[in-house]
């Protein structure tokens, strides 16, 4: 409820500033409760199911305000699999379906501005798990081959401290912003 609530605030006023279009949700909490105030905002909705669907859904007692609000979504499922247990076990309608299975269409980025092709965004729950760590460790080794690359990462949580310490230690800082949710 507390994490449900900032993240519906961070919703409201960065739609308020910048009047957004579409939504992507990763993150169940994301998808429960951002995908009815998007709609009724006439936001599109974009849901990515990045893992694979089982018990941390199946079971979960979220289960029916997912099926719910998957009427009000696009979903994007990560492999045929996904795609299956959507309709057969969450009875996802098959139009709500999307399958790009872990493709990117790199024809779409061609047009980008030389500054927006080095723009990596980041939107997470700063929790270990979620391993932004291993990802600023990665960029510091990634910025030595491409001196251009910006950063920006998005969220909060405990590990927010960690992550800005580690940002200083790995001397990204004139790279990476950080903005809390």
């Amino acid at each position: 409820p507390k994490y449900a609530s900032a993240v519906r605030r961070s919703f409201m006023k960065l739609h308020n500033n910048k009047k957004v279009s579409c939504i992507f949700c990763l993150s169940l909490i994301d998808k429960i409760f951002l995908t009815p105030i998007a709609k009724n905002l006439n936001i599109k909705v974009i849901w990515v199911e990045h893992q694979f669907i089982k018990r941390w859904l199946l079971k979960s007692h979220l289960k029916k305000m997912y099926i719910g609000n998957s009427a009000l979504a696009k979903i994007v499922p990560i492999c045929p699999v996904n795609k299956k247990t959507l309709q057969e076990k969450l009875s996802v309608l098959p139009e709500n379906i999307v399958d790009i299975h872990n493709g990117v269409n790199v024809q779409e980025f061609s047009s980008l501005k030389e500054k927006d092709r080095n723009l990596i965004v980041v939107s997470s729950r700063f929790i270990y798990k979620k391993g932004i760590h291993i990802f600023l460790q990665s960029i510091a080794i990634l910025v030595k081959s491409h001196p251009n690359i910006r950063v920006h990462i998005t969220g909060e949580g405990p590990e927010q401290v960690t992550i800005l310490d580690l940002v200083t230690k790995l001397h990204l800082s004139s790279i990476v912003s950080i903005e809390q949710r």
